[in-house]
């Protein structure tokens, strides 16, 4: 009983607060009671009631956008006979306010290639950091560079996110340019 008192002492000083005028559908009130707010001139309730605040965790107005980067390379793709050296762009652009160093590496080539980055390392700006790529083949003494087109991916980590991007390298087979025979 002790707590049902303080339910009607705390549901009286709510009325009086919001001014409600009954306790209509209490049942003698109780944590359930909704008041009623108010009535007509004929002392019917206008049907207006208090509804209890409910709790909505805590979250940002506008959360922030999570800092960012994107890769690119180009051109596509690039044609070159065994013993020469292809070269690519690879952009890495920020977003977001991302500064954080990149590490370049590339995926895909091809037997009897190397690959070189002009910088191993990016830290892109809002404008993009860029870089060259060098992919150099190999032709003669028993090393020479197969033929074919090869799938080039580009990745860039932070250690945390990674992106990546793909080109395409084409080797011709040796004596023709472009895959016509010389």
């Amino acid at each position: 009983m002790h707590t049902r008192t303080h339910t009607h002492i705390l549901l009286a000083a709510l009325l009086i607060v919001v001014g409600a005028t009954s306790l209509e559908g209490c049942g003698g009130g109780g944590a359930d009671c909704i008041p009623s707010l108010g009535s007509n001139t004929t002392g019917q309730s206008t049907g207006h009631s208090v509804v209890p605040p409910t709790t909505v965790p805590d979250q940002p107005a506008n959360p922030l956008p999570t800092p960012s980067f994107t890769v690119a390379v180009s051109p596509d793709s690039a044609a070159v006979g065994p013993g020469e050296t292809a070269q690519y762009t690879v952009t890495a652009t920020g977003q977001n306010g991302f500064a954080a160093p990149l590490t370049l590496s590339v995926t895909g080539l091809p037997d009897q290639t190397t690959a070189q980055f002009g910088q191993p390392q990016l830290t892109p700006a809002g404008n993009g950091a860029t870089t060259t790529l060098s992919i150099s083949t190999t032709l003669g003494g028993g090393k020479t560079t197969p033929a074919g087109t090869f799938e080039l991916t580009i990745v860039a980590t932070d250690g945390v996110t990674t992106h990546q991007s793909t080109t395409a390298l084409t080797v011709t087979a040796p004596g023709s340019l472009n895959g016509t025979i010389q």
